[in-house]
């Protein structure tokens, strides 16, 4: 993706959803336990997690997680470990100059953790309740309304930075055939005075 090269790509810091035990700054929001499992059961007064989509990166689930099959993609398919972070990540595309977010993607599944009990026995399980996908990405109208300035201003710093690699390469031109022409000065000079000494 040759876009982000121009851009500045932001994405989430993984170790938010860390248990505790791989980031201990997240043993206050009680994920002791599950890995790549976001604790908001403060948030929503209920069993809720937040993990990205399909569990992706939840690494010690385990049975703990009903098997789901993601949709094929190119993105999986794809040998760059990139592409595969970007297809699961929440991410935002910053223009570095303005500061202006032109593209964005937030993803996000909810689960329930059913505890075992008299109904479910058998282990704790998490269980999807709904995905989160928002994106959104600037218009080329609505691009060129934003950056006409910015385009204006860095057309000025191109023409200033052309005139001023042309003055300098003008500078070191003058500087070498002044040089020349003083050397040729002196070489004539010399010669006059070996002519001038013959004749005495």
């Amino acid at each position: 993706m040759c876009i982000n090269k121009i851009f500045n790509l932001f994405r989430l810091d993984k170790r938010n959803i860390f248990n505790s035990t791989l980031n201990h700054d997240n043993s206050k929001f009680y994920s002791d336990v599950y890995n790549g499992m976001g604790n908001f059961t403060s948030v929503y007064k209920s069993p809720l997690f937040a993990s990205k989509p399909n569990y992706f990166e939840c690494d010690n689930l385990h049975d703990a997680k009903p098997d789901i099959t993601p949709v094929e993609n190119n993105a999986e398919q794809s040998d760059d470990q990139d592409d595969v972070d970007l297809y699961y990540d929440s991410w935002v595309d910053v223009e570095p100059n303005s500061g202006v977010v032109l593209r964005s993607a937030q993803k996000l599944m909810i689960s329930a953790l059913l505890e075992k009990d008299e109904l479910f026995e058998n282990q704790n399980r998490f269980v999807p309740v709904y995905y989160v996908l928002r994106t959104g990405n600037f218009t080329e109208t609505g691009v060129q309304d934003v950056f006409n300035e910015l385009i204006v201003g860095f057309s000025m710093k191109l023409i200033f930075l052309s005139l001023s690699v042309a003055l300098n390469f003008f500078a070191v031109a003058l500087f070498v055939f002044s040089c020349i022409k003083k050397k040729e000065a002196i070489v004539i000079r010399e010669n006059e005075d070996h002519l001038l000494n013959q004749t005495e």
